[in-house]
Formats: structure tokens, sequence, C-alpha cells
């Protein structure tokens, strides 16, 4: 993963699970690694990786089972107002700087319209 320098390092991997929670990278129920491991992964201090875990686990994106580790939360319901919430971040995101450059409302909706049309499968690209 590359960092940006304009955002705390922990909020990036935050984001990073999110996309992968929303995306099915993480299924629901799957076990997270231990955090020294997903340090490595990330490449980040294990304190940076535990502060990021926690907070998933506040917002209830991940759990914990005592003795078997983080796993990620079965909780389809939550995952799914995630998914709105990244929903409505990007498209107000979209519609806000394209508004900046002066398009208008009409053209930012038929060309969302023409890249749907183009991309009918829906795929993403992903490392």
């Amino acid at each position: 993963m590359q960092y940006q320098n304009n955002e705390p390092i922990y909020l990036q991997i935050i984001h990073d699970f999110k996309s992968k929670i929303v995306s099915g990278a993480y299924p629901p129920g799957s076990k997270v690694l231990p955090v020294r491991e997903c340090a490595i992964a990330y490449a980040v201090n294990p304190n940076t990786m535990q502060k990021a875990l926690s907070i998933l686990e506040q917002e209830g994106l991940v759990y914990t089972k005592r003795t078997a580790g983080r796993f990620i939360s079965e909780d389809a319901g939550r995952i799914a107002r995630l998914k709105e919430e990244m929903v409505s971040v990007y498209v107000k995101r979209l519609v806000s700087e394209m508004r900046s450059f002066g398009i208008s409302d009409e053209v930012i909706l038929t060309s969302v319209r023409e890249e749907l049309k183009r991309n009918v499968d829906g795929s993403t690209s992903c490392k």
C-alpha cells in the first residue's frame, strides 16, 4: 500500500480495510491476521496497526473472539450501511468536483450513465 502524506496512516489503513470489507475481499466472518502479521503486510509499526484495528472494532466492522483472534463482522446490515456511506462520500465528492469545474448536473448525470454503459460488467481492478 502506498501512503499519502496528507492523512494519518492508521486512517488510510482503516479506509483500505473498509474498502476490502465492502468489496468482499475480506468476507464476513473471515479471520483477520494477527496484529504483527497485519503490520508486516501493511509495512507499518504494530502500534499503528493496533490503533486501526481497534477503531474498526469500535465501529463494529471487526470483532474479537477471546482466544481465536479478530474476525470481520458478520452483520450484513452494518456492512450494507458502510457501503451506503462509502457510496455517498464518493458521489458527493464527484458531484462537488464536477460542479467546481462548471459542469452542469445534466452533463454529470449523462456522463455517469455513459460510463455505466461502457462498464456493464461492473468489474473493477484490484491489486
